[in-house]
């Protein structure tokens, strides 16, 4: 299975007054093509597809229009987790349109059996790949708050998110599938 894995676009950023438009239209085209040559079956973005949660308008078109490129009309799954430039809620609202593209957005962390782990199929097999959006230190606290004991530290209970997620991952991969965190 070959899998691009890209991140930090931060569309929408600026320098000064100088507009970057063009600059990032060009350089996701430029992706887009490389997983057509290189035949890749699955693209993950690792977060901050834009610089900022409220993206403009121009932003918003820049970064679907390439996400649609990217998934070749829906022919290529591609799978994007939020960053902590963006706006969780906005994925959230914008996933189940761009479900029909092959495109997952996922803004908000979900137990790994409430569709925190996604299967997906690509033309290589099934993908297992468990979404881990980025997690502000008190969004961690409610996360975890069923837990029968609570952890002293940050680092302590994204571990033990992190273990619950790629343990699910592996038992619904099997052996036949490939699950990636």
């Amino acid at each position: 299975m070959r899998v691009l894995h890209t991140s930090d676009w931060h569309i929408g950023k600026r320098i000064g007054r100088y507009d970057r438009s063009d600059e990032y239209v060009e350089v996701i085209a430029e992706v887009a093509t490389v997983a057509t040559e290189h035949d890749v079956d699955l693209v993950l973005h690792s977060g901050d597809l834009f610089d900022r949660p409220q993206p403009s308008v121009a932003a918003l078109q820049i970064a679907f229009r390439g996400l649609v490129d990217l998934s070749d009309h829906g022919k290529r799954p591609v799978v994007v987790i939020a960053g902590n430039h963006d706006s969780p809620s906005l994925f959230e609202a914008l996933a189940p349109f761009f479900e029909a593209h092959n495109i997952f957005l996922v803004g908000a962390i979900k137990r790994p059996d409430e569709g925190g782990v996604l299967e997906i199929p690509t033309s290589s097999g099934r993908a297992v790949v468990s979404c881990f959006p980025f997690l502000r230190e008190g969004r961690v606290v409610d996360f975890v708050k069923e837990a029968d004991e609570w952890y002293k530290h940050y680092a302590d209970r994204l571990r033990l998110i992190s273990e619950s997620y790629s343990t699910h991952a592996s038992n619904i991969a099997g052996s036949d599938g490939v699950s990636f965190l």
